[in-house]
């Protein structure tokens, strides 16, 4: 259980699930990274080092630079939790609704969220 939830706190920052997005397409060094994300490298540092204990990332060296790669495992795990969620959030009654609350809590329907869209999911991971 304890390494499923660091993998979800590795994943529960926009910045981070950035910084994933950016890693699919190959490995970036932290420059890359701060320029891209438009970030100071100290807190692009501190986003790396948690992506790095939940098991997301690896880094190599290369003379001065140290490039940030996603583990082999992690991309099919991160792709498959991105593909339950882009699926979930596109039809809310499949699986993992939560249960109807009680007639008299129902808030009214100005004051309900609005319900995510995928491209949202995009937006948001780009």
């Amino acid at each position: 259980m304890k390494r499923q939830l660091t993998l979800l706190k590795g994943l529960a920052d926009q910045t981070r699930l950035r910084i994933i997005g950016m890693l699919f397409h190959g490995p970036h060094c932290v420059e890359e990274i701060t320029a891209r994300l438009k970030m100071s490298q100290p807190r692009v540092s501190r986003h790396l080092r948690i992506l790095r204990e939940a098991g997301l990332v690896f880094t190599q060296r290369d003379r001065r630079r140290i490039y940030y790669s996603l583990n082999d495992g992690a991309e099919e795990a991160v792709a498959q939790l991105l593909g339950f969620l882009e699926g979930w959030l596109a039809d809310p009654g499949a699986g993992g609704e939560p249960p109807a609350a009680p007639r008299d809590r129902t808030p009214p329907e100005e004051d309900r969220l609005p319900q995510p869209a995928v491209s949202d999911l995009e937006d948001f991971l780009l």
